[in-house]
């Protein structure tokens, strides 16, 4: 009689966008049931079903006690709408209606983050301040429901860590399971997560995750021994560098199986795709990102690129959001002419540096593949910070490119960075005059605060940057700083708060609350607007 298999449950907790699937636990679910044959795999979409669970009681969900009845009524009746509108009910609003659309999103990032990213609720009830929500009771019932032998918890975002948190504390009150977490939050701060959790936690996961996890559910690896595993070994945290997967083609596909692609909030499904990991520049001065790659720029070969999207296009799926650190003008271009030979109609965005490789021939090829915009990472119009950023770029290149791919039929979308260490106030206008001079090329820009993060090479060396102190911020991973040279961090955030009405002002369509849009509908829309892209609707 053949050995009943055990069961891993990897869940995805709230809060961060649901408008298309988490990829890395289906990327993990899809290795460990290919190498590993005695464990099944079951995701749990946590994420997708506070969403739900939220929409289903607006009546209760909504607005802070003494609101008036009309705000309460006027935000239940908007994400109503907006819902149905994101679930593919009402495309003439979707498409049509530019200022519906952007009204709704606005509604939606605002009373989402505020009810399911506010850490302060769970914060309290995991001191037991306050009695647990009855929502984390509900998402260990359902985890526990499967009888695992072992649970995942992925965490990605900051976001998330307050409600991985306490579900790790519920979970614990109900069953002895051990509890695993891993995701791209622990590129860093592993082990002190880990000691300031014991008994939570069990495991934490750094890096990569496939390969390790698959050592350690097959037993071929005690979990001292399995790359990036942090543990408790004689009462103390151990853990092990990572290791890295040189073959991503071994990494196979994400197996989405698990998940119904059509209950996301986009009218249409927008799947998440890997083409490399890494990346190929690994200087940029305020990143940590590619440190947790190994220093290192890897691909999957084209062939099997394309057969994961042909895969997907085969059962209805056109739209793709590619998710690399960024891509390389080389691999950009492979990657273009080799969907445009295929004859697969499909459409897709994708983030990357602007530099002069990308020029006219390459950027309409790249159009021509189905690419509807690029979030370029900009960040300055000075040179001298560019420079000490070490971004490789010049202002000049950065100017022709956003004009090329214009002229190409993409949009162009930027990050502007506020605030980078010794910037001045006037080598920050000389960004806000490079936007001013291509509003007619920039699509949208994306604009936040220079952010100090462990690991990054300006954390490494603050002194080679006039930093003069550093100490842990209010959110983990992330430090605050005092500077010797240029704008101080109360300046920046008055020139960010002043500067908001231009920004702004970029977007197409914009409204008093805001330009926010998700880029997976920003996909959609691009695609319907140039009238290439007539999918039938769900």
């Amino acid at each position: 009689m053949q050995p009943s298999k055990k069961k891993l449950v990897l869940a995805y907790p709230p809060y961060s966008t649901a408008t298309s699937p988490p990829a890395g636990v289906c990327f993990l679910k899809g290795f460990v049931q290919r190498s590993v044959p005695e464990w099944l795999v079951k995701v749990l979409d946590l994420n997708l079903l506070a969403h739900q669970q939220l929409l289903a009681h607006l009546d209760q969900q909504l607005c802070p006690p003494g609101a008036r009845l009309s705000e309460r009524l006027m935000a239940q009746t908007l994400l109503a709408r907006a819902a149905q509108t994101f679930s593919g009910q009402n495309d003439q609003e979707f498409y049509g209606r530019p200022d519906r659309c952007l009204l709704y999103s606005s509604i939606w990032g605002q009373e989402f983050h505020a009810r399911l990213a506010n850490p302060e609720p769970l914060d309290k009830a995991f001191r037991g301040a306050t009695p647990m929500p009855a929502q984390v009771g509900h998402f260990a019932e359902l985890i526990l429901r499967e009888q695992p032998a072992m649970i995942g918890l992925s965490i990605c975002y900051t976001q998330q860590l307050s409600m991985a948190r306490c579900l790790a504390q519920e979970l614990k009150k109900r069953s002895r399971t051990p509890i695993l977490a891993g995701g791209t939050f622990f590129n860093s701060g592993g082990e002190e997560f880990l000691a300031a959790h014991a008994g939570l936690f069990d495991y934490i996961l750094a890096g990569e995750g496939e390969n390790s996890l698959a050592a350690f559910l097959s037993s071929r690896l005690g979990p001292e021994q399995v790359p990036g595993m942090i543990c408790w070994r004689e009462g103390k945290v151990h853990s092990t560098p990572p290791a890295l997967e040189e073959d991503l083609d071994r990494l196979g596909q994400p197996d989405y199986s698990d998940l119904d692609l059509n209950a996301y909030y986009s009218p249409r499904p927008v799947l998440p795709v890997m083409t490399s990991r890494g990346c190929y520049w690994r200087r940029c001065a305020f990143c940590a990102h590619y440190k947790s790659a190994g220093q290192t720029y890897r691909r999957r070969s084209i062939g099997r690129i394309l057969e994961e999207l042909a895969g997907h296009v085969a059962r209805g799926i056109h739209h793709f959001a590619l998710i690399d650190e960024m891509i390389s003008p080389a691999h950009f271009a492979e990657l273009a002419e080799a969907i445009t030979a295929s004859g697969l109609k499909l459409h897709y965005y994708a983030m990357a540096k602007p530099v002069k490789q990308f020029d006219r021939p390459l950027l309409s090829k790249i159009h021509q593949s189905g690419c509807r915009f690029i979030l370029w990472g900009v960040e300055s119009g000075c040179q001298r910070v560019l420079d000490l950023m070490d971004k490789g770029t010049t202002v000049p290149q950065i100017e022709q490119v956003l004009l090329d791919a214009h002229a190409a039929g993409l949009k162009n979308h930027v990050f502007i960075m506020f605030g980078f260490p010794t910037e001045t106030r006037a080598e920050l206008q000389l960004t806000l005059d490079l936007l001013a001079r291509h509003k007619a090329t920039i699509a949208q820009v994306h604009r936040g605060l220079f952010q100090l993060e462990r690991n990054s090479p300006i954390f490494d060396k603050p002194q080679a940057y006039s930093i003069t102190r550093i100490q842990p911020a209010a959110t983990p991973g992330l430090y605050s700083f005092d500077c010797s040279a240029g704008m101080t961090r109360q300046d920046v955030r008055q020139a960010f708060s002043e500067n908001i009405p231009f920004l702004r002002s970029f977007a197409s369509c914009r409204l008093e609350l805001g330009d926010f849009w998700f880029r997976d509908h920003l996909l959609l829309i691009y695609s319907h607007r140039d009238g290439t892209d007539r999918p039938p609707a769900r």
